[in-house]
């Protein structure tokens, strides 16, 4: 089964390479204020714990930040039940991303383009882990990366000002394909 903290790692240095903790606010950025790949908007709990202040040191702010990505998305996704570990991995980059009823939504299409049978209703419980344990992790995470893709684009055609964002979220969804 997969390491959860393996993924949340991976993750993390996804969305700051130096684990610096280094505190963005990016125009046009829907999330506003981010840091770790948190999003002040998305984690008004961590905001009011001073998280996205500058006061916070670094190392203390990673250690809330592990601790987020474990209850926000780690349980809710069964990232510990997945037995691939660079499907649990590719899941939680992309839930960060977008959310996890979007990424969750997007593997159970993938999967479904594979001949499992569920429903892609973007909610992560036993019968998607049953579903999914068994494909093909390559197979499985090339179709999902042209989901995630596919999604993005319609991001972009949706809201125009998101452009500027496509060729990073595209290259997220090429590297996650490199799990497997």
């Amino acid at each position: 089964m997969a390491d959860v903290n393996a993924a949340i790692d991976y993750v993390l240095k996804q969305e700051d390479s130096t684990l610096s903790g280094v505190i963005t606010n990016v125009p046009g950025d829907a999330g506003g204020t981010t840091r770790y790949g948190i999003t002040a908007r998305y984690a008004p709990d961590l905001d009011e714990q001073g998280f996205f202040s500058d006061l916070m040191p670094a190392d203390r702010a990673l250690v809330m930040a592990q601790a987020w990505y474990a209850k926000t998305y780690a349980g809710p996704l069964y990232l510990d039940q997945i037995a691939s570990q660079g499907i649990a991995t590719a899941l939680l980059s992309y839930a960060v991303n977008q959310g996890n009823r979007e990424a969750v939504q997007c593997l159970q299409q993938a999967a479904i383009q594979l001949g499992a049978s569920i429903n892609a209703d973007g909610v992560m419980g036993p019968a998607t882990v049953a579903a999914i344990n068994p494909l093909s992790p390559y197979k499985l995470d090339r179709a999902d990366g042209q989901m995630e893709i596919a999604y993005y684009q319609s991001i972009v055609a949706r809201n125009p000002s998101q452009a500027k964002f496509l060729d990073g979220w595209t290259n997220r969804a090429i590297q996650n394909e490199s799990l497997t």
